[in-house]
């Protein structure tokens, strides 16, 4: 991820892009899965889980991960959250608290939470 990070600036204007990131959150919902023995799949799951909130956040104060970005046809917004929340349904709203519902991305009959 420090590598990915350190080169988001160039990355970010390849057309290709879209396809490298979201081929870093499908390893990342891979890793998310793999069963270790001992509490080693806990550890695993929590630095995924910090490293993809670390990227995200890094994504968000460089501005290449706004809404309604279309690197690449589809939004990367809207495709990045699909993944995300796979891995980790809160961290929408951990990256971005001021988000609301409907400016997320959220399957179709999927009901998103109201806060308190």
């Amino acid at each position: 991820s420090k590598v990915f990070l350190r080169l988001l600036p160039e990355l970010s204007h390849l057309t290709t892009f879209c396809k490298l990131w979201l081929g870093v959150l499908s390893r990342m919902e891979k890793y998310m899965k793999v069963k270790i023995r001992g509490k080693r799949s806990d550890k695993l799951q929590e630095l995924v889980l910090e490293l993809l909130k670390n990227m995200l956040l890094v994504m968000k104060n460089s501005g290449v991960l706004v809404q309604r970005s279309a690197l690449g046809g589809d939004s990367l917004w809207e495709l990045t959250w699909l993944h995300v929340n796979n891995i980790s349904p809160s961290l929408q709203s951990e990256v971005f608290p001021s988000a609301g519902a409907n400016e997320t991305a959220s399957t179709p009959g999927e009901a998103v939470p109201a806060e308190s």
